[in-house]
């Protein structure tokens, strides 16, 4: 168990990093650390017939050498290379003690994706914690797991996608279980990995942390995840750029004459005005809340009175949604990237059809729309997507 002061995890020049200076050939140099000063068998993984020992700095184990090749490549090559032995009492054959510098958590993670025991019998669970996914990243890019790589980067843009039909409100590109702060961890992700169809959305979210952007959050490892000072100065960035699109966006919404038809001009046109006066009252839900919340949800809460016809409040709804929808086509350049086919509809959005490891489909027939092949948002806790037969109605 870790004790003692929170480590920092590094960045640049990190072991997620080093294969963009070594070649896989030099793959080996990645697995190499300074003997653990004191190790213990790992209580998961220690198989009385394993074949080699897999040693962190806090905990050995002892797997399945062939099981591992046949997934990495990597790990192929580290294996041929000659390591220490470890003889045990009855078996002719001494097992290779490969010493690793990856955390023992991480290696946890991957080893319950390819081994699992009998008191954790699955494949990857169907809601993996943050640090699931981030163990399948930097450890599948660094071992080249192929497979459990992309179905974590998968996993990753499902939630936070670029698609605006399917993700309009960032409650849900939080993933089930995670907290909110752990998006500081996904955009280490994307910076790692050089992924940014997912790196807005995590960097919006972190601008709405207050004070946890500085402190982070500690990961499963004892590592205390941070963000580069970079990227906290692109959170302050985002933050006041988006918060004035947000306010000037509110105010073209409501300074926009009454409904062609409406049906009480005179009342109608008295509220706008009213409307706009009274803003004052939920400046703070403007500039600290959802940039992509409708502030006619405001009215639903009880903190503005809106009282309109049904053409107008149908106006103002359908305004609403455009100043949303413009603000996200123009998300990147607010943050000075580019990020290729962003906004357009259902870019990065297969559904979350996503299968780690083997694990078979999750996925239930949508009892709203007329889809039968993807979960609606009410009855499978997911959102609908752009080939919803009936979107709004299952939003």
């Amino acid at each position: 168990m870790y004790t003692g002061a929170p480590r920092k995890r590094s960045r640049s020049g990190d072991d997620g990093d080093a294969t963009s200076s070594l070649s896989w050939k030099d793959s080996s140099s990645l697995a190499l650390a300074p003997p653990p000063s004191s190790c213990h068998e790992d209580k998961e993984f220690w198989f009385s017939d394993g074949t080699v020992i897999l040693a962190t700095r806090e905990l050995e184990f002892r797997v399945y050498k062939g099981l591992l090749e046949d997934q990495s490549p990597a790990l192929r090559d580290i294996f041929a290379q000659v390591h220490p032995t470890h003889a045990f009492p009855g078996q002719l054959d001494p097992c290779p003690v490969v010493q690793l510098s990856d955390s023992s958590g991480d290696v946890r993670h991957v080893l319950r994706a390819y081994m699992p025991r009998k008191q954790s019998l699955r494949y990857v669970s169907y809601k993996p914690s943050f640090g699931e996914i981030a163990a399948y990243i930097r450890l599948g890019r660094k071992y080249q797991l192929s497979g459990l790589y992309a179905q974590a980067l998968r996993f990753l843009k499902d939630h936070y996608t670029p698609s605006f039909d399917a993700l309009e409100d960032f409650d849900f590109a939080t993933p089930p279980g995670w907290k909110k702060v752990e998006a500081i961890g996904v955009v280490n992700l994307a910076r790692l990995t050089g992924e940014l169809s997912f790196f807005p959305v995590a960097l919006v979210q972190c601008t709405m942390l207050n004070a946890e952007i500085f402190q982070g959050f500690i990961c499963e490892d004892g590592v205390r995840e941070t963000l580069a000072l970079r990227d906290l100065g692109l959170c302050f960035q985002t933050k006041t750029r988006i918060r004035i699109a947000v306010v000037a966006a509110v105010l073209r919404t409501f300074t926009h004459s009454i409904a062609p038809l409406c049906t009480s001009s005179e009342s109608c046109s008295s509220t706008l005005q009213d409307m706009i006066k009274s803003l004052d009252t939920c400046t703070e839900d403007m500039i600290a809340g959802d940039p992509f919340e409708s502030i006619l949800n405001l009215v639903e809460y009880g903190k503005l009175e809106l009282v309109v016809c049904d053409r107008c409040m149908d106006m103002l709804e359908e305004l609403g949604w455009e100043e949303r929808k413009d603000l996200w086509k123009r998300f990147p350049k607010l943050l000075d990237i580019h990020v290729p086919r962003w906004g357009e509809p259902g870019h990065a959005q297969e559904g979350i059809r996503y299968r780690m490891a083997g694990e078979s489909s999750m996925l239930s027939s949508c009892k709203t729309c007329s889809n039968d092949t993807l979960p609606c948002f009410r009855n499978g806790n997911r959102p609908p997507f752009p080939s919803c037969g009936n979107f709004r109605d299952c939003w």
